[in-house]
């Protein structure tokens, strides 16, 4: 009886060790939708349609920005003693679920949202000190550029301005942090070596002002940096610290969009009444025509670097319409259709991106009859357009959720602050959260880690002590019935 007892108990080891691993793999690279209210940052689970608060920060505070490193692992969370406020700046653990104040600045100064280096362990922050009054816009006493790196824990200084930073731009490798600074009324050109902690001026007299985005663009090995100055395209490489021009539009450049995954990008120039966008390779430097027309605006690239979306609208048309251009055919595959609808175009921050991962959709926000506001998803490959979410008074935000299958939106209907999830298979079982207004953001790639449901302090993966448990178990179990049969 004693040796059957020991058995049963070993053999409930053994099954436990076996099986948990494989009926919890079903979740463990289930993708996560993130959203934050004023004071605290949720989890969403839309297959259960409930939302699992990860963090709250005092009740005294309010959430201005979160920023995700791209392994997903930690956010950087900016907050304020009143709303739009940016005056502290905090780190969280995201599997630890422990948020940590990393520094805090007076309320007339301003923290902007961090950016993540590629390989997620280090970000770059702006600081605004000292807020001066000047018309429409907020200025600052002085900028300060700041390095934060995960190991040495403290933000170091990169560079201080008396105007603006913008254009920052990550190397792929990690190492290099570009941008364009504004001191005295010029604008120069930037490159921080992040191991060497050493700033770097290229060039100055840059033609930008401090509301342009992306103007320098790094190849895929890090050993060139692109950059875009008025007309002109020129190149800085790393190794022989040679700066030159490698090809002049002729035109001031209005608009461009890099391609991710290709160096290539797109460009909007003007000449007399007509816009024209250019697709311009950069290894052969050579300029494609795409389009020409009276208005011409927010190229877009899709993932695979293999189509792209732009609005345009003729001299005597009342609306806009949105093409779809597929490169290799060099044929339009797609133009959603005009009617009484006006097609507005997308912030160009890349975190927004409106087309899928796998390139096949894409979201666009119109707006119908001056009122209400719909989105629409457009496919490449059915070539098609449907309504998915319609009936707002103004939409927050608009993105693809859990893996691009389900839309989500965030906005104003009825004069309530809606969070809407919608499965694209089956939209009529749509989830809706009405109780707060969220601001929300997409995470399109399954965690390498999941989020725990409660914090951990577990060095060793669940998966590996489980295995381990069923190996003993098995290993004993063959001893006992050994013993049992002499």
């Amino acid at each position: 009886m004693k040796w059957r007892i020991v058995s049963i108990f070993l053999f409930t080891f053994f099954c436990i060790g076996l099986f948990n691993p494989i009926l919890s793999a079903g979740n463990s690279d289930k993708p996560q939708c993130y959203v934050f209210d004023d004071h605290a940052l949720y989890a969403v689970d839309v297959v259960k349609g409930s939302l699992r608060e990860m963090i709250r920060v005092d009740a005294k505070e309010f959430i201005s920005g979160i920023k995700f490193s791209p392994n997903q692992k930690f956010a950087s969370i900016i907050t304020g003693t009143k709303k739009y406020e940016r005056s502290k700046l905090y780190l969280l653990d995201t599997e630890k679920q422990i948020m940590r104040k990393i520094t805090e600045i007076g309320t007339d100064s301003t923290i902007t949202i961090p950016f993540w280096s590629p390989d997620s362990k280090q970000f770059v922050v702006l600081f605004g000190f000292n807020e001066i009054a000047s018309g429409d816009f907020t200025h600052y006493e002085s900028y300060w550029l700041k390095l934060f790196q995960m190991e040495q824990e403290k933000l170091l200084d990169i560079i201080k301005l008396n105007e603006s930073i913008n254009s920052l731009e990550w190397s792929p490798n990690g190492k290099y942090i570009a941008f364009n600074g504004k001191e005295n009324k010029d604008f120069s050109l930037y490159m921080f070596d992040t191991f060497l902690l050493k700033n770097n001026m290229i060039t100055t007299n840059l033609r930008c002002d401090w509301w342009y985005k992306n103007l320098n663009h790094w190849s895929k090995d890090s050993n060139i940096l692109f950059s875009i100055n008025g007309s002109a395209f020129f190149s800085y490489e790393i190794q022989t610290v040679r700066y030159k021009q490698i090809l002049d539009t002729g035109k001031q450049i209005l608009l461009q969009q890099w391609a991710d995954n290709v160096d290539r990008v797109l460009i909007v120039t003007k000449e007399s009444e007509e816009s024209i966008l250019h697709e311009i390779d950069m290894t052969e430097l050579q300029l494609t025509l795409i389009n020409r027309n009276f208005q011409v605006d927010s190229p877009r690239w899709s993932p695979d670097g293999k189509t792209i979306s732009y609005f345009s609208k003729g001299k005597n048309d009342l609306f806009s319409k949105v093409t779809l251009y597929e490169f290799n055919s060099k044929k339009i595959i797609q133009e959603a259709p005009v009617g009484s609808v006006e097609i507005y175009p997308w912030d160009i921050d890349p975190d927004y991106s409106n087309w899928s991962n796998d390139s096949k959709k894409i979201l666009i926000l119109i707006k119908k009859n001056n009122q209400s506001q719909y989105v629409t998803k457009c496919s490449v490959v059915e070539k098609n357009s449907m309504a998915i979410s319609s009936d707002w008074e103004y939409v927050y935000n608009y993105w693809w959720a859990m893996d691009d299958d389900w839309i989500a939106v965030s906005g104003n209907r009825k004069e309530k602050d809606v969070l809407e999830f919608i499965p694209l298979d089956k939209p009529e079982n749509r989830i809706t959260f009405t109780e707060k207004r969220f601001i929300a953001w997409q995470n399109q790639k399954p965690l390498d880690n999941p989020i725990p449901e409660k914090p951990s302090n577990h060095k060793t993966k669940p998966t590996t002590i489980y295995y381990s448990i069923g190996v003993v178990g098995f290993v004993l179990l063959w001893w006992i019935f050994s013993r049992m049969r002499k």
